[in-house]
């Protein structure tokens, strides 16, 4: 293949879950990470696949779950506790307890 491409176009196979998660050059750059889930045992998930040397990035925590931090991010946006306190039963904001 490499022969005919002429090295002119890149290519790679295509590998399923259990090879990428095999593939030595894929774990030496941390491209399947693991992560704390509540309620679950640490789940892997996709790492970063651009590494820079100045401002390297990385997978350092889980996403959060829908309306994990309502409340938090209303009140840093400049809204009193008692008009987050408001919103949440009107459904205009929403709030859901971790499992």
């Amino acid at each position: 293949m490499v022969a005919r491409l002429g090295g002119r176009i890149p290519f790679g196979p295509v590998m399923d879950i259990a090879e990428i998660a095999a593939d030595p050059h894929l774990i030496a750059r941390d491209m399947i990470v693991a992560v704390d889930e509540p309620g679950f045992a640490a789940v892997r998930i996709a790492g970063v696949p651009v590494k820079m040397t100045a401002t390297p990035g990385g997978v350092h925590a889980r996403a959060p779950f829908l309306g994990e931090h309502t409340r938090a991010r209303l009140i840093e946006a400049g809204l009193t506790h008692a008009k987050t306190d408001a919103l949440i039963p009107q459904r205009a904001a929403t709030e859901k307890a971790m499992p």
